[in-house]
Parts: C-alpha cells; sequence; structure tokens
C-alpha cells in the first residue's frame, strides 16, 4: 500500500515537473520571439532614419551645388547685362538692382534651406559647432534668442554620426516648436555628459505642455521617439516646476550602456 502510494507521489512530481518545464520553455520561446520582434523593428525604425537622412543629405547637396549656382549664375547675367547695355537710364538699373537683390536673399533662403535639411557643419564642424549655427539661424529667422551651454568637460568621443544628428533634429524641432507655440522668444540648449553617453535638453519659460502649449501641436513626437530609439537613446518631454517645457534627448557611446 504505502509502495503504490510512492509511486503515485513521484508520478505527480514528475508530472508537475514536467509541465513546468513545458512552461518555462514556451516562456523562453515566447521572449525570443519577442526580443526578435523587437529586434527587427528597431533595425526597421533605423533604417526608415538612415533612409530619410540620406534623402535629405541629397536635397541638401542638391540645393547647394545646383540651385544656387544657377541662380548665382543669373545674378552674374544681369550684372552684364547692366554693363553691355548702352547708357541704361534710372528705371532700368533700378529694375536691375531689384532683380539683383531678391536673387541674393532667394539664394540665402535657399541656403537655410540646404542647412534645415542637412546641416553640413555638423559633418565637417561637430555637434557644439552645428548647435550654435542652429542658434544664430534662428536669431535672423524667428527672432529666437537661444543660448547654447556645453558641458566644461564635454566630451563628445564615441558618441556615432547617427546620435548626433539625432540630438541634433530635436534641437532643431524643439527649437522651432519654441518659437511657433511658446510664447517666448528665449531658450537654451544644453548640452552634457551623462550616464555613459551625451544628453541634450531644450528649455524654455513659456506657456509648458498642454493643448495650446509649447508642443500642443506640430513637433512630431513619435518620429523624434522613434529616432533616438533607432540609436538606442531616449526622449522625455516635461513641464518643469518653475513653468515651461524641458525637452531631454539622451544617446549612450558606442558600447556604452542604453
Amino acid at each position: 500500500m504505502i509502495g503504490g502510494i510512492a509511486a503515485v507521489v513521484w508520478i505527480y512530481i514528475l508530472s508537475a515537473a514536467l509541465v513546468i518545464i513545458v512552461v518555462v520553455t514556451v516562456i523562453r520561446l515566447m521572449l525570443a520571439v519577442q526580443r526578435r520582434q523587437v529586434e527587427e523593428s528597431r533595425r526597421f525604425s533605423q533604417g526608415l532614419v538612415e533612409a530619410q537622412d540620406a534623402e535629405r543629405a541629397r536635397i541638401a547637396r542638391e540645393l547647394h551645388d545646383d540651385v544656387i549656382q544657377r541662380i548665382a549664375l543669373i545674378g552674374g547675367e544681369l550684372s552684364a547685362l547692366g554693363r553691355i547695355i548702352d547708357s541704361p537710364n534710372e528705371a532700368v538699373t533700378q529694375r536691375i538692382d531689384g532683380l539683383r537683390e531678391e536673387l541674393h536673399d532667394l539664394a540665402e533662403e535657399v541656403r537655410g534651406m540646404a542647412r534645415r535639411a542637412h546641416p553640413a557643419v555638423l559633418d565637417h564642424l561637430g555637434l557644439p559647432k552645428a548647435l550654435q549655427t542652429l542658434a544664430a539661424d534662428l536669431m535672423v529667422s524667428d527672432d529666437l534668442a537661444v543660448e547654447v551651454v556645453l558641458d566644461e568637460q564635454l566630451d563628445v568621443a564615441g558618441i556615432g554620426q547617427a546620435a548626433a544628428l539625432s540630438l541634433f533634429r530635436v534641437a532643431q524641432e524643439g527649437l522651432r516648436n519654441v518659437a511657433r507655440h511658446s510664447g517666448v522668444n528665449e531658450a537654451t540648449v544644453t548640452l552634457s555628459n551623462r550616464s555613459s553617453g551625451l544628453s541634450l535638453e531644450v528649455r524654455d519659460h513659456g506657456a509648458g505642455l498642454g493643448p495650446n502649449g509649447a508642443f500642443g501641436k506640430g513637433l512630431g513626437l513619435l518620429g523624434l521617439s522613434e529616432r533616438l530609439r533607432a540609436v538606442q537613446g531616449t526622449l522625455s518631454i516635461a513641464s518643469p516646476p518653475d513653468g515651461g517645457t524641458s525637452v531631454i534627448a539622451w544617446v549612450p557611446r558606442k558600447g556604452g550602456a542604453t
């Protein structure tokens, strides 16, 4: 009798162990599938971001190398026309000068479009200089005074080009929304070392979040979040206790922890 009971107990134990093994195996398979899906999604997002950046860079090159050169050529032809006209009257001279000024303004606008499409200064001089150039451009185009604050021991080594461009896009979009929706004409961009990576904060003391706040519309939070996620970075947006809006993006150094 005792032997029979022991056999039943062992059967129950073996059955329970088998069930546990099956459950653990299924959970491991589900987690493996989930990790694979997340990785595939990340690679897909990264591919989309890279394709978008490559297209923007191509457009910027065409604007700079083709369109601006054609504008310069037309300006030169106008100058030559003014010289070959025999004794042009004042009206003709004024018209030619006016056209030359329009062409100059158009060339500047196209240069601005090229910089917004792809910041060449980022490729050649790095993120800090690109942020300072962005601040200068916004002062002219939107009358927005942007203070760029750099960490005294700022170290951009190990930050890949895609990650640096992602931080620049956050600054670009964040400052545009400050100019359009915050109701203030001042903002601060802070670039600093943090947690084995680089942190960028766009800060203003304007209307803050909400339906009519600084980031109530037009920011494209999903696009920015996807861009940061593609480089294993993070994005957070909050209203600090003293008002306004704070946008903080972080990217890791190559080999750093996320």
